[in-house]
């Protein structure tokens, strides 16, 4: 028979389970209220104006892994700075012309938001924090021009306080875990790729491993500021990623025995590395290794040798940096509705005389520079609304039943610890990190802990509605112009046809940088159709015979060796470039093309590659047949 206390005890110890403080969950929390109270007090002690930005500031840039934190606050910083010079600039030039001053902030805005839809990384955040910087740099200076700067120079403050707060409490308190994440991870796409060269039906593995690869990218952004070692060797690291993704996107290879064998040796772990380069070289030297099938050897043999280099000390070496397709229509498209918006609401701001105007457009800039390139824009506008309308009647509870009743900074800050929790807690799950955001920033604005403090109602009701028609008119802003993710899966495909189709009418490129944008645009089309699995694997297909048609055209200049072949293959290339867009009679000539290097009989090679891109245009001619 169970003890009285039985059921108590177990209630108890699952309560102490469940709030176990040491959790990566929970010391997340406790590192942010930690830096949020050390940003606040050092605001305080500085005596900026509007110390609550500083935290607000570090409730901005948490995040659990201490790279991410480095990164995002460098550059927040940076853009932080970059804004307060655009908009000293402005208010010098448009002080007493306030419609001027609002076009000109819109389309600042509208050219940051560009800017930050073609950078990658942090570099796009700190270009959204310029966008978005002269909204805090100018509030309340509208009507006051001559502390213009005064207030400009009080923002950037608490913005670095906020940032060093952070930067400090994650230094001390946060794990430096991610430079073995990175190497791990490397590793097992080196023996995930060479598993594709093993496989004989290798389509599905492909359009997964496409996205992980360039995953490495994003992982490594976080990792390099966590470690000066890892920041040397990205150069490399990039290009061992790219090697990869050009095995990954090969065509099907004939040589299985020697890839499984290969595969079985790298999945026994490091040690390998060894046997399996030695059966690499052997692989190279034999005479039966067919020429097209030298390339994936030779780049996994290039693979394993840095990576070993890697796991003893820096590498140094010159490298090519690995180049990223830039979505420049769609970057376009999301400054031009930022700029829109924003001058929307200016235009209700200055023609209603709303002295409070100025909160909504604080509002709609940085919500606008945070969802522009969001997948669902609109969803994610909903999910600020949602945050909004919990910061509202928190804070006035706060500021107005609570605050008043306290007194001295220890209470002061417990309070407001108390009412971050929630927000902090909800930024650590990814369906609710919107609204944790949303409603953290909301909570802190509107409470406006200063020194002395002000109760202000008027004020209050006067800045909750200018930011809840803020966040409702990015909602509505997404809704009327919605950013279709369907449209940027199109602009993939003309572009990787394009691409295509400029190659053979004889444009001049970079064989390396064409390959790698043509590679990087199939990984972004894999993920964007990933809820679309037939038509993924319809558009992967024609991508992939794109990008190896490419290559065996750009190859095809390397393999010429007398000046017979090259008058043949200079001729072929005009013809081609003539017939560009007509596939199918492009492979007629390249056929015949290769019966008369045959007839010379001196270059197997030659013709095998020749054979091999008529095989391919005809591949191509069908499909567009079957398309139509």
């Amino acid at each position: 028979m169970k003890s009285v206390l039985s059921f108590p005890a177990e209630k108890l110890l699952t309560c102490i389970t469940y709030c176990d403080i040491t959790s990566p969950r929970a010391t997340y929390v406790l590192r942010a209220v930690l830096a949020a109270n050390l940003a606040l007090v050092t605001a305080y002690w500085l005596e900026l104006d509007m110390p609550y930005s500083a935290a607000s500031t570090v409730l901005l840039v948490l995040n659990p892994v201490q790279g991410a934190v480095l990164g995002k606050g460098k550059w927040r910083l940076i853009g932080t700075l970059v804004g307060m010079v655009a908009a000293l600039t402005l208010m010098a030039a448009f002080t007493q012309q306030p419609w001027l001053f609002a076009i000109a902030d819109s389309l600042w805005l509208g050219a940051c938001v560009m800017a930050m839809s073609v950078l990658r990384h942090f570099r796009a955040s700190g270009a959204a924090v310029a966008g978005y910087t002269i909204g805090l740099a100018t509030l309340g200076a509208m009507q006051h021009p001559e502390l213009a700067f005064e207030h400009a120079v009080g923002r950037a403050a608490t913005v670095a306080v906020g940032v060093i707060s952070l930067g400090v409490v994650s230094a001390l308190f946060s794990r430096r875990s991610l430079s073995l994440k990175v190497a791990a991870q490397l590793w097992h796409l080196t023996q995930q790729t060479t598993r594709i060269q093993a496989e004989h039906d290798r389509a599905t593995l492909q359009r997964t491993l496409l996205a992980e690869l360039y995953g490495v990218d994003d992982l490594l952004a976080a990792a390099r500021q966590e470690s000066p070692q890892l920041a040397q060797q990205t150069p490399i690291i990039r290009q061992v990623m790219d090697l990869l993704v050009v095995n990954a996107t090969l065509q099907t290879s004939t040589q299985h025995v020697l890839w499984q064998q290969v595969n079985d040796l790298l999945q026994m772990g490091r040690s390998t590395i060894s046997a399996a380069q030695a059966l690499l070289y052997t692989a190279l030297k034999a005479e039966t290794l067919p020429p097209n099938e030298r390339l994936p050897v030779d780049n996994l043999l290039r693979v394993l040798t840095l990576l070993g280099n890697l796991d003893r000390a820096p590498v140094r070496q010159s490298v090519t940096p690995v180049a990223f397709h830039r979505d420049w229509r769609g970057a376009w498209r999301n400054g031009l509705r930022a700029a829109i918006t924003l001058l929307a609401a200016s235009a209700l701001w200055i023609g209603s005389g709303w002295s409070d105007g100025d909160i909504m457009l604080l509002i709609i800039a940085p919500y606008f520079a945070l969802l522009s390139t969001a997948p669902q824009s609109a969803a994610g506008a909903q999910k600020f609304l949602l945050g909004t309308l919990f910061a509202l009647p928190l804070a006035f509870i706060c500021a107005f039943m609570l605050l008043p009743l306290i007194n001295g900074l220890p209470l002061l800050l417990i309070v407001l610890s108390l009412f971050w929790l929630p927000g902090i807690y909800a930024t650590s799950m990814p369906q609710h990190m919107l609204s944790g955001l949303a409603y953290l920033v909301g909570f802190n604005t509107l409470t406006a802990a200063s020194n002395p403090m002000v109760y202000d109602a008027a004020q209050f009701l006067n800045w909750s509605l200018a930011w809840l028609l803020g966040t409702a008119a990015t909602l509505l802003a997404f809704q009327l112009m919605p950013r279709r993710p369907e449209r940027h899966v199109m602009r993939l495909q003309r572009q990787i046809r394009y691409s295509m189709v400029s190659l053979l009418k004889g444009k001049t490129v970079s064989a390396t940088r064409w390959q790698q944008h043509q590679q990087h645009r199939l990984a972004q089309l894999a993920g964007l159709l990933r809820a679309q699995p037939e038509r993924q694997q319809q558009a992967m297909h024609q991508g992939l015979l794109t990008l190896n048609l490419g290559r065996e055209w750009l190859a095809l200049p390397h393999l010429v060796r007398t000046s017979q072949q090259q008058t043949l293959i200079t001729l072929l290339q005009q013809r081609i470039a003539r017939r560009a867009q007509q596939p199918s009679l492009a492979a007629k000539y390249v056929a015949r093309t290769a019966r008369s290097i045959s007839n010379m009989g001196d270059n197997v090679t030659l013709f095998a590659h020749l054979m091999e891109i008529a095989r391919l245009l005809q591949i191509m001619a069908a499909g567009e047949r079957h398309a139509q």
